[in-house]
């Protein structure tokens, strides 16, 4: 068992218990696999101490899947901060998504590989910020319909990840092949020059 946490630090145990949910939702890639039981085990704590920061299950695997939405975001917000020219700056985005999806297989499953990552009661805008990245690009672009065409931008994304995740042994192009192909072809994005690279 864990540790005690002293008075006040009852923020850290919630951050345990989402730690803990996530390691096992990854693990599993099925939330029917996760018991509040196996989350209080694997966070070194009494199950009934996942009731004072959850009403149960759900609750506990949608602030999984809103931590995680936020850390997409916030990735790519972080790769677009400084950019200035906006096709460069969507390009980095677009980029950003892609890297955080290879760095974080486990955790891209989980938001868009299960019907997990469809639920978000805490923060119900936190895939709304994700998505609302690309709009924000293609808007600067002053493409036409950047929600539409977002949509399909993320649809074609999603596929080359998913797919790529899912036939390892397929002999794919290099991934950033593929995405300024699918750019281009989509946007319109003239090919990178050599400080895009």
């Amino acid at each position: 068992m864990r540790t005690r946490n002293r008075k006040g630090e009852g923020a850290q145990l919630r951050d345990d218990l989402v730690d803990a949910a996530d390691a096992l939702l990854v693990a599993a890639g099925d939330e029917s696999a996760v018991s509040l039981r196996a989350v209080a085990r694997q966070a070194g704590v009494s199950a009934p101490s996942v009731y004072l920061h959850f009403d149960g299950k759900e609750d506990l695997v949608n602030a999984v899947v809103d931590r995680r939405f936020r850390q997409l975001a916030a990735h790519i917000r972080a790769a677009t901060a400084d950019v200035t020219d906006p096709v460069t700056g969507f390009r980095a985005g677009v980029r950003a998504y892609c890297d955080w999806a290879e760095r974080e297989p486990g955790g891209y499953r989980l938001l868009f590989g299960t019907s997990v990552g469809a639920r978000s009661r805490e923060d119900p805008d936190a895939g709304a910020d994700a998505f609302a990245t690309l709009v924000e690009g293609l808007e600067l672009l002053g493409t036409q319909d950047p929600p539409r065409l977002a949509a399909l931008v993320w649809a074609g994304l999603h596929g080359l990840l998913a797919l790529r995740q899912a036939r390892p042994g397929f002999p794919w192009p290099p991934l950033d092949q593929q995405v300024e192909d699918l750019l281009e072809r989509l946007v319109g994005l003239p090919p990178p020059g050599p400080r895009q690279a």
